[in-house]
């Protein structure tokens, strides 16, 4: 007989209990396939108490076994699927369930509202002569845009000192106004000396608590795109990043480390090249996060949920392949993938630029400044949704001191101060998601009974006990209207279906409810009414 296999529930919420009872023959039960995270193969379960992880991360592990049946129970995870189709000699068997916003049953738990906000972070290059020409501006646009944290990057040149230079006032005035930093580590000169690389982080460190701007650090990042340049970038970081790891937990030791940020389209290639340190132990037993940067080129942003289960398709250099597909070939050889409960990727880098004749083999052709404000919050919620502690957009301002090209032209505000759409529809959506009370990043968020069809959606809750719903299509043009169903209470509604309208409230309390979606992303506040 073929293998066949039986899922209870069907329709389960994240966290639930999934049973598979598979059915068999002897000979066949003796060897029950499940997928792997790790190998992209197939790994066998023969006897209780085995455990497998599967290609989402869910754990699957034997409950009991007779002769002729198996069941294997896990926790439901988004994307999990249930032990995949055997070999031809063991029979085939295929069976499927959902992880739905709302099951009829617990519910969901959504994400804070403020982890939202507190995720976005953009690059400031404080030595620039941009930059410090609008020193004391700054500030003032990252709190408009509501941005806590800013990516800092100076002395690239290798003088390392801010005291004289001209990075020191633009990083004094950060710090004093209470942004917190993301310090990438430089490239150091030349690149393939490993003892340039340590002498560079001794620097940097101890400028940084010379400085005191101890407190002000979110997070140290390794070098800066080191497979960007550097033929033998993974000799020097398998050197390095124990010894950076290691030296910034003597002085910070309550600061998260992250690993140098591969660029994206050259992720895939180069991300299993640095998966142990030259002491063949992990690299992931050296940083806290994994950084990456990548950017959507001039295509509307797009990471599928399930992006991770399977290889890149060969040569491609579509964004939406590359970005996830890119991140998780690093993931399956060095952490493990988003959903697996490794290290979290910290994206230190995305964006899109203005420079309309086009940019490199990574950026990809330009946009219009219109459009980059309708993908821009777009491409945050979806980078959040999928498990980001920090979206870095690239950069603050234009800078018109860089050469002419696409790296002129990243900025969120123009080089003499003014807005772009983009800044303004993130500083939009930041203040609707915005979350003002006391315990907004420690409370518990409610479970809620949501069924959400026909978008793309991320449920976020506020501590006030109401939710936000962001919502966006995967294509560009006027799709369907998105529906919102609650089998719990009833709820009174606000919808943004442009960032720069006003909301349309609807008073009535009601369970059964629809948004118009266009090519931008739509913003719903629901009060429960009940």
């Amino acid at each position: 007989m073929a293998l066949s296999v039986n899922i209870t529930p069907t329709r389960v919420a994240p966290g639930a209990t999934v049973t598979a009872v598979v059915t068999g023959t002897p000979a066949e039960i003796g060897r029950v396939f499940v997928p792997f995270a790790g190998g992209g193969g197939w790994g066998f379960i023969d006897a209780a108490p085995a455990t497998a992880t599967d290609t989402s991360g869910a754990v699957w592990t034997v409950a009991s076994r007779t002769a002729t049946t198996v069941t294997l129970r896990a926790t439901a995870r988004r994307g999990s699927t249930p032990p995949p189709p055997g070999s031809v000699t063991h029979g085939p068997f295929v069976a499927t369930w959902d992880v739905l916003d709302d099951p009829g049953g617990p519910g969901v738990r959504p994400a804070r509202a403020g982890e939202f906000t507190n995720s976005l972070c953009v690059v400031v290059h404080p030595s620039r002569t941009t930059y410090v020409n609008a020193r004391t501006r700054l500030v003032g646009w990252l709190r408009e845009l509501g941005a806590g944290t800013v990516r800092t990057g100076w002395a690239w040149d290798g003088d390392h000192t801010t005291g004289g230079g001209t990075a020191g006032p633009v990083m004094r005035t950060l710090v004093d106004g209470g942004l917190k930093l993301v310090v990438p580590m430089s490239n150091a000169k030349p690149f393939s000396s490993v003892a340039a690389h340590l002498a560079f982080f001794d620097a940097r460190l101890a400028e940084i608590r010379d400085a005191g701007w101890g407190p002000s650090l979110r997070a140290i990042e390794g070098q800066n795109e080191p497979n960007n340049r550097n033929d033998d970038f993974d000799t020097v970081i398998k050197s390095t990043q124990e010894p950076l790891y290691n030296k910034s937990k003597a002085i910070f030791p309550t600061v998260p480390v992250l690993t140098p940020a591969l660029i994206g389209y050259k992720m895939k290639l180069d991300a299993g090249k640095i998966a142990r340190t030259d002491s063949n132990a992990p690299i992931t037993n050296f940083c806290n996060g994994v950084a990456a940067h990548s950017y959507f080129g001039d295509k509307r942003p797009y990471i599928p949920m399930d992006s991770w289960v399977g290889p890149q398709p060969s040569g491609s250099t579509e964004t939406r392949y590359r970005l996830w597909y890119a991140v998780n070939h690093l993931g399956l050889n060095c952490t493990s993938p988003p959903t697996a409960g490794g290290p979290k990727i910290w994206w230190t880098e995305t964006g899109y630029h203005n420079y309309l004749p086009g940019g490199d083999d990574d950026t990809g052709n330009g946009v219009t400044e219109a459009i980059g404000g309708r993908y821009s919050p777009i491409a945050w919620a979806a980078m959040f949704r999928a498990g980001a502690p920090l979206v870095t957009f690239y950069e603050l301002m234009d800078e018109t001191e860089m050469p002419p090209g696409d790296e002129q032209h990243y900025g969120l505000r123009r080089a003499d101060g003014t807005p772009k759409p983009a800044f303004t529809a993130l500083a939009r959506l930041s203040a609707l998601v915005k979350d003002t009370g006391t315990n907004a990043l420690t409370f518990t968020p409610a479970a809620v009974q949501l069924r959400i069809t026909g978008a793309e959606s991320l449920v976020l809750a506020k501590s006030d006990g109401s939710y936000l719903l962001l919502l966006w299509h995967n294509t560009d043009g006027d799709r369907a209207a998105a529906r919102v169903v609650s089998t719990g209470r009833s709820y009174r509604s606000t919808a943004w279906t442009d960032l720069s309208t006003t909301g349309v409230e609807v008073t009535t309390a009601r369970t059964d409810m629809s948004f118009a979606i266009n090519d931008h992303l739509t913003v719903v506040k629901l009060t429960p009414a009940t």
